[in-house]
């Protein structure tokens, strides 16, 4: 078993909700299984910050939020790439890449997260 598997994680200060919404926790840490937050009030992780999938077929992308009863808005920087529905369900549209994003708003102030799709034929 990896040793590095099952460490305790403690982040805190101001900075950790632009460590989240840019992806750099997953660059920091890797894949980790626990990770205690102090003084983190919102965020938004997608589950993966890479993901493909085939024209015509779907993927599900899952989002992590806090506060975990936050709406989460999912969008598509280009929608002839692929589609995202309102649960994160992917559907490839054409050959190409494209940018997923999922988002959310507390207090006035928007947390995004993003995953960058490859579609293929």
């Amino acid at each position: 078993m990896d040793p590095e598997a099952n460490k305790i994680y403690a982040i805190s200060g101001r900075s950790m909700g632009k460590l989240l919404q840019e992806n750099h926790i997953r660059k920091a840490l890797g894949d980790v299984s626990i990770v205690e937050m102090r003084g983190v009030s919102a965020m938004v992780v997608i589950d993966t910050p890479e993901a493909s999938v085939k024209a015509s077929k779907t993927v599900t992308l899952k989002a992590a939020v806090l506060p975990e009863d936050s709406v989460v808005t999912w969008a598509s920087s280009d929608t002839t790439k692929a589609t995202v529905s309102s649960k994160g369900v992917v559907s490839g549209v054409a050959a190409g890449s494209c940018v997923i994003s999922a988002s959310i708003t507390v207090g006035g102030v928007t947390y995004k997260d993003v995953c960058n799709l490859t579609v293929t034929n």
